[in-house]
């Protein structure tokens, strides 16, 4: 993540999609995320939070023998129309 924030996002994560697998929501949220204001009661907010306007979907394929049996999209950041507008999401895979 360190890699796109350096080379053009240094605002925000790009549209993406990745696999089941990894800790790409955490690596996120550790790179493009902001601690919230105090809201001036209780305690203040100590962990980064994701922040409105990013996209991230993981595709989860279940397997049988080798065999695609589902793909599961889930919509972890954004809405689910979002997914469909057309926009294409950088495609991050983990070595297997």
């Amino acid at each position: 993540m360190r890699h796109l924030k350096e080379r053009g996002y240094p605002d925000g994560p790009p549209p993406m999609a990745t696999d089941g697998k990894g800790a790409y929501r955490e690596a996120m949220v550790e790179t493009w995320g902001e601690v919230p204001a105090p809201s001036g009661q209780g305690r203040p907010p100590l962990h980064k939070q994701p922040q409105a306007g990013w996209h991230y979907l993981q595709v989860v394929k279940h397997r049988s023998g080798g065999q695609i049996l589902e793909v599961e999209i889930e919509v972890i950041y954004g809405e689910r129309d979002d997914a469909r507008s057309g926009r294409r999401p950088h495609l991050l895979r983990q070595a297997n």
